[in-house]
């Protein structure tokens, strides 16, 4: 009897821990705002924002007070000179293949392959964002076989099964944390992985015939997509009839930023007309 009731106990603790994990739906609107600042932030209108995981807890619980759910940001496969653990990342021997290749970003690409040094870096950070009263992760940079540092320059490049093995530990992480977590871009492998994420962000891709596609199952799964497309490539008004063409009836939430510095407020759009709007849905 008393074994029983461990059990219905134990079952009950873990369902109300998976009630807790919030999980953004198709539908809902969203602001890219990386590297705005606070008073701007504070003028978004849309539900969902993505901040950097540097961002203040007090300003992260205002957020919410405002009744919004905040998106947590940093970089899961490479490391940044401004992050605070910085150090750990450089003097973690063989973590650093080429410590030469530093990108236009002031990053460095990471050996995602060594999970037994990367592991506690990790789970630090994601620690971190919960601890700040983070709602979800944006976890980048995944997709090292795609850039150049790592295929021309490492003597064993990533490969692209690398990044989905470490996709699929990276959910599995944040999950047993108890926080959900978003697939950031690599459309080769996001069909592969729409069962282990709660939700996807997408960068400029309607630059490439048929990529935004790659996502139209997370919909379907109750998943949303937040796209995003940048002025740096061409305006809005010069972009718009490409990206409704590779995004409509898919069901996305979809923005537009004047700039992939993401310095100031994006804006929504209509996936399937291009018509503007800061609101969303809902």
């Amino acid at each position: 009897m008393k074994l029983k009731l461990l059990v219905l106990i134990t079952l009950f603790i873990l369902v109300n821990q998976v009630k807790s994990i919030w999980t953004p739906t198709p539908g809902i609107s969203w602001n890219y705002l990386l590297n705005v600042k606070e008073s701007e932030i504070l003028k978004a209108k849309e539900k969902v924002l993505t901040v950097d995981v540097n961002t203040r807890k007090e300003f992260i619980n205002t957020l919410h007070k405002n009744g919004k759910k905040v998106i947590c940001y940093f970089s899961g496969g490479t490391i940044e000179k401004h992050r605070d653990d910085f150090d750990q990342y450089w003097n973690t021997p063989g973590l650093i293949p080429d410590k030469d290749g530093e990108t236009r970003f002031s990053e460095y690409w990471i050996d995602y392959r060594k999970k037994d040094l990367l592991a506690p870096l990790i789970k630090n950070r994601m620690k971190v964002a919960i601890e700040k009263n983070c709602d979800a992760l944006e976890v980048d940079c995944l997709g090292a076989y795609n850039h150049d540092i790592v295929t021309k320059r490492w003597k064993d490049p990533l490969t692209k099964e690398d990044a989905y093995v470490f996709a699929k530990w990276l959910s599995a992480m944040a999950h047993q944390l108890g926080i959900s977590i978003g697939l950031k871009n690599v459309a080769g492998i996001a069909p592969r992985l729409v069962n282990d994420f709660d939700f996807a962000i997408v960068e400029s891709c309607s630059m490439s015939k048929n990529v935004c596609a790659k996502y139209e199952d997370f919909p379907k799964q109750g998943k949303v997509v937040f796209t995003i497309h940048y002025g740096d490539y061409g305006s809005f008004n010069e972009q718009v009839k490409t990206m409704v063409e590779e995004q409509k009836g898919f069901g996305y939430t979809c923005t537009f930023n004047i700039k992939d510095d993401l310095k100031q407020l994006g804006y929504g759009y209509n996936c399937d007309n291009g018509s503007k709007t800061n609101l969303g849905k809902k």
